[in-house]
């Protein structure tokens, strides 16, 4: 069996149709980004305001009477401003608002959550800070609720997180049967990259790779979402060993992953009895790549095992009949 039967023999990919100059693009998704807003709350339908490129001169009457700042706890006043530097954006009015970064970041990527959820699945209904019991336990950062009375919970996660304060929030979704996708945030509280640009474990997102969820991060200025990715080795029982130059992609643990970054609206929500709470075509084709890759080197083992037991077997054969031989002699 040659190499590449072994390798055809399977159904594994072992390049990806994702190629992109990593560096650059890992680069862009981690730069902290613009302390500006483009997300406001409108506050007269209740919903998230985005202001488009080249827009601040007409919707500036609209934003200074309807769209508030989305951060909560504040609710001041935004207004729009045109900028010939890089793009329109959205402020406070009379003041410059004094939130973190986090805080504005966590703003925007749930106002891009809630707008992009409420495009795709508009026969559904999508809110912001949203209960999931009548107790006021587990408050969603945005919660999509199917007419079938399915619901999926997004969290997106800018702050520390200790292992057990996920695991708590986790299990309490469950028990209310609510799925919960996490979205952790690009600035270094969460995403922590080695020298050679692999990915830094955390509790937290120990804790979520644990469960076998696909692990994502988020940045609400690029309108990306970031997948950790790890390569695995094809075992080839005729080498005795794994090939060398040959690694499949897989879904990455919370250590020394690296990172596959892509444009939100290549998402979406997953079948609850299949795919995970978030998924896409790419997340789908390295579950299946691990799914397969684990068989295909399972088996390659086990034919290595077999092999070996039989070269065993026939080196006690060939040394039996040189000592039967040699009684004969003497």
């Amino acid at each position: 069996m040659t190499m590449s039967h072994v390798l055809t023999n399977v159904r594994l990919v072992t390049t990806s149709p994702f190629a992109f100059d990593h560096a650059v693009q890992l680069a862009a998704f981690q730069t902290q980004g613009d302390d500006r807003f483009l997300w406001g709350l409108d506050k007269s339908v209740g919903a998230a305001f985005y202001l488009e490129e080249d827009q601040a001169h007409a919707q500036h009457q609209y934003v200074n009477d309807h769209v508030v700042c989305p951060v909560a706890g504040c609710a001041a006043k935004l207004t729009t401003v045109h900028s010939t530097v890089k793009r329109d954006h959205l402020r406070h009015l009379g003041s410059t608002g004094g939130h973190s970064l986090e805080s504005l970041f966590h703003s925007q990527g749930c106002a891009l959550i809630q707008a992009w959820l409420a495009t795709k699945y508009p026969l559904c209904r999508v809110k912001r800070e949203e209960y999931t019991s009548p107790e006021g336990e587990s408050r969603a950062d945005v919660l999509i609720t199917h007419p079938s009375r399915l619901r999926v919970a997004f969290e997106v996660q800018y702050s520390p997180l200790t292992n057990d304060a996920w695991t708590e929030r986790h299990r309490r979704y469950e028990a209310r049967e609510v799925r919960d996708v996490w979205l952790f945030g690009h600035t270094t509280n969460h995403l922590k990259l080695d020298d050679d640009g692999h990915l830094k474990t955390n509790p937290a997102l120990a804790a979520v790779a644990a469960t076998g969820a696909p692990l994502l991060f988020i940045n609400p200025t690029t309108e990306q979402l970031a997948i950790a990715i790890a390569r695995r080795g094809v075992f080839s029982a005729e080498l005795g060993g794994y090939i060398p130059g040959e690694r499949v992609p897989v879904l990455g643990g919370a250590d020394g992953s690296s990172l596959e970054m892509h444009d939100l609206t290549s998402f979406r929500l997953g079948d609850p009895q299949r795919e995970p709470a978030l998924t896409s075509d790419r997340i789908n084709e390295l579950i299946r790549n691990a799914t397969a890759l684990d068989a295909h080197n399972d088996e390659q083992r086990r034919l290595y095992a077999r092999q070996q037991e039989l070269a065993r077997k026939r080196a006690e054969a060939q040394q039996a009949t040189r000592e039967d031989r040699l009684r004969k002699a003497k």
